[in-house]
């Protein structure tokens, strides 16, 4: 029985796999799957654990998400790291998919970098599926709110009179 544990060390991120005692898992094949603020598409490698179970991934800077899986040992884990480098400082976690009625609006907090006032595709896009093929760009009924006085810095992500289905955010 093994699990993964991500740490933060000396400002790199590192991921150990161990067992249920605390010995590592060496020399094991791990799936990572990384994204990108600047990319919109999810790099996959394989990556190997060292004699300690563990494996340097880094600053992992621009990184929100990181996805790693040791097969073998039915081990599959997802992060969401909430970094300075991150061009939004992610305070939130927000769901990847969300499911919506007919006329139903999204409204969710969201987290920008100061002087950020109206959405744009790198910060934010909003897309229907249908079996998780994208059927719709919604980027167009994305708005950006001001919540409280501008001194407050909250702000609220907004789309109005969506249709009913799933979307992915």
């Amino acid at each position: 029985m093994a699990d993964a544990y991500l740490k933060r060390e000396k400002g790199v991120y590192n991921a150990y796999f161990l067992g249920r005692n605390g010995e590592p898992f060496p020399r094991q094949e791990i799936d990572v799957s990384l994204r990108h603020i600047q990319r919109r598409d999810e790099v996959n490698t394989k990556l190997w654990t060292n004699k300690e179970g563990c494996i340097h991934l880094g600053k992992l800077a621009g990184v929100p998400s990181l996805r790693l899986e040791m097969r073998n040992h039915r081990v599959n884990v997802r992060w969401l790291l909430s970094s300075q480098e991150t061009k939004f400082n992610a305070q939130y976690v927000h769901p990847g998919h969300i499911t919506l009625l007919e006329g139903e609006d999204l409204v969710m907090p969201i987290s920008l970098a100061s002087g950020i006032e109206k959405p744009s595709r790198d910060i934010v896009t909003l897309v229907r599926t249908l079996n998780d093929t994208a059927i719709e760009d919604c980027f167009d009924s994305v708005k950006i709110e001001l919540v409280g006085d501008k001194d407050s810095g909250y702000h609220q992500l907004r789309a109005d009179n969506l249709q009913q289905g799933k979307y992915h955010l």
